[in-house]
C-alpha cells in the first residue's frame, strides 16, 4: 500500500467516523511504517495533514523510480529448476569425463617412463663395468728398483733412526714414501 493509498483510506475512515483534524492526523502517524514515521518527523509536525502525506507521497515515488532504475533484471528469470539441475548436472558429467581422460593421460605417461627407466637399470646392470684409475702410480725410484738399492735404502733408515745419518740426506735420496714423487 502506498502513502497516497494509506491517507485516502484514513480520511475515508475518518469522515464516516467524524474524526477531529487531530485525530485523523493521529491515526495515519499511527498506520506509517516506523521508517516512514521517522520521514515524517524529519519533514515537520507543523504541516497540515494533506501537505504531509503529499510530502511523503513526493519521497515514495522518488524511491521507487530510483529502484525501477537501479534494478538489474535478473539473468534466471524464466529458467525453471529442472532445467538448471540439467544444466548442473550436465556441467558435471562433462568435468568427470575430462578428469577421467586427464587422469588416464597421466597414468599412461607414469608407465611409460617406469617402463623406460627398468630398461635402463637393465642396460646399466648387463654392462660390463671397468674401473680405470685415475692416474697410473709411478713406479718406485731408480735407486729402489734393484736389490742392492732397495738394501741401501733399509740401511740409510736404519742409521737415521740411530741418528748417524742426517734426515734431510736421506729424503733427497729416497722419497718419504716409496711411489712418491721426490720433493723439490
Amino acid at each position: 500500500m502506498t502513502i497516497d493509498e494509506l491517507y485516502r483510506k484514513i480520511l475515508l475512515i475518518g469522515r464516516r467516523a467524524n474524526y477531529r483534524p487531530e485525530e485523523l492526523r493521529r491515526k495515519f502517524l499511527d498506520a506509517l511504517p516506523l521508517s516512514w514515521l521517522e520521514k515524517a518527523e524529519d519533514i515537520g509536525e507543523h504541516l497540515p495533514l494533506d501537505e504531509l502525506a503529499k510530502k511523503l507521497y513526493e519521497i515514495e515515488l522518488c524511491r521507487i523510480a530510483r529502484h525501477k532504475r537501479d534494478r538489474i533484471p535478473d539473468p534466471l528469470q524464466g529458467i525453471s529448476l529442472e532445467d538448471m539441475q540439467k544444466a548442473i548436472q550436465n556441467a558435471l558429467a562433462q568435468q568427470k569425463t575430462e578428469y577421467q581422460s586427464l587422469l588416464e593421460k597421466q597414468k599412461a605417461d607414469y608407465q611409460s617412463q617406469m617402463a623406460q627407466q627398468a630398461v635402463a637399470q637393465k642396460a646399466q646392470a648387463l654392462a660390463p663395468q671397468i674401473v680405470e684409475p685415475v692416474r697410473q702410480p709411478r713406479g718406485p725410484p731408480s735407486s729402489l728398483q734393484s736389490e742392492e738399492g732397495l738394501k741401501n735404502y733399509y740401511v740409510a733408515e736404519y742409521l737415521k733412526e740411530l741418528g748417524l745419518f742426517n734426515k734431510n740426506d736421506l729424503d733427497s735420496a729416497y722419497p718419504v714414501k716409496p711411489f712418491q714423487r721426490p720433493r723439490p
